[in-house]
């Protein structure tokens, strides 16, 4: 609500539209250009120019598919595929695992790879993986 509300600055209850993925960030999501795009052509139909609160509540609930979050974990293995053949390095995957953004402990790591295939080159195809 505070997110919104800084940006309500006529205090109506609305934003503008082009502003959506500003608020949204604010929230602590990450939608890229054209997510936002889809996002207005699908909540605000009409070209009203404007989202309420109540409609600005039901996309930050919106839930992605479990296809598109599949999807984006690929995405996100893809950076650690140098050769660009659907393997990622059990170690470099792992030290970037601890180390990297919100850096998860050994054993948290231990617990997400424990059922990772590992061919004889050390390495994981993240495509099965995930």
């Amino acid at each position: 609500k505070e997110a919104f509300s800084l940006y309500d600055k006529e205090g109506l209850g609305k934003i503008k539209s082009k502003q959506l993925g500003t608020v949204v960030r604010a929230c602590g999501r990450n939608p890229t250009q054209k997510e936002v795009a889809e996002l207005i052509k699908e909540y605000d139909p009409q070209g009203t120019g404007s989202i309420d609160f109540k409609t600005f509540q039901r996309i930050l609930a919106r839930r992605k598919t479990k296809a598109e979050n599949v999807e984006e974990v690929k995405e996100a293995f893809k950076i650690f595929d140098k050769e660009g053949n659907g393997f990622v390095s059990l170690s470099e995957l792992r030290h970037a695992l601890t180390t990297l953004g919100e850096a998860l402990t050994t054993q948290e790591v231990d617990e997400l790879l424990k059922d990772a295939q590992v061919d004889k080159e050390g390495n994981i195809n993240y495509g099965m993986f995930v």
